[in-house]
């Protein structure tokens, strides 16, 4: 008998292992009708073994883990993976050493000739250089934790440059330090 969702096993005896198909689908309905804590229905990753009880008898043991919050962070994830890739501009993430730790696919395409970049430092990749821009505003953020917005000369593989209007955001972890920007 399931009262509450912090039950994840079940085991049920069954006389007619013919009914096994049926009583799984059936468990695993309604385990699937329970809420979380939070009020949001349980997603469930069920699985079921036949098995001999120390009576001689046979059962069914229904393992079910909730999966509920990894789902809804695989969604989460997914979603925003597809904003990022859908903007049309450059989206890089910096941390805290100047490493390029995420990119989007328009920034790649635009540094062909070093890809991968997620990995090497931002100046290398977006400047050609071999230290730091001293007009950085990754910096600038990543110390005062503001974010910034500035034009800088862009120089590209093929000789071209242009100027960009470069903007940066802080990105902090849970306890509220700096990541990068």
């Amino acid at each position: 008998r399931m009262e509450k969702p912090e039950i994840t096993e079940v085991a049920v005896r069954l006389n007619n292992f013919d009914m096994l198909d049926s009583v799984y689908e059936d468990l695993k309905t309604a385990l699937g009708k329970f809420k979380n804590k939070k009020g949001i229905e349980l997603c469930l990753d069920c699985s079921a073994k036949k098995m001999k009880l120390a009576d001689g008898k046979s059962a069914i043991l229904v393992i079910a883990r909730d999966v509920t919050e990894k789902k809804l962070a695989e969604e989460k994830d997914r979603f925003v993976k597809n904003i990022f890739e859908g903007i049309q501009d450059g989206i890089s993430i910096i941390d805290t050493d100047l490493n390029i730790i995420m990119a989007n696919e328009w920034i790649e395409n635009r540094h062909k000739d070093k890809k991968p970049i997620v990995g090497k430092k931002c100046y290398n990749v977006y400047q050609n250089r071999s230290s730091i821009c001293p007009w950085c505003p990754t910096i600038k953020t990543i110390k005062t934790g503001k974010s910034l917005t500035e034009v800088v000369n862009v120089d590209f593989p093929d000789g071209g440059s242009w100027d960009c209007q470069l903007s940066t955001y802080p990105f902090y972890d849970e306890n509220g330090k700096i990541k990068g920007a």
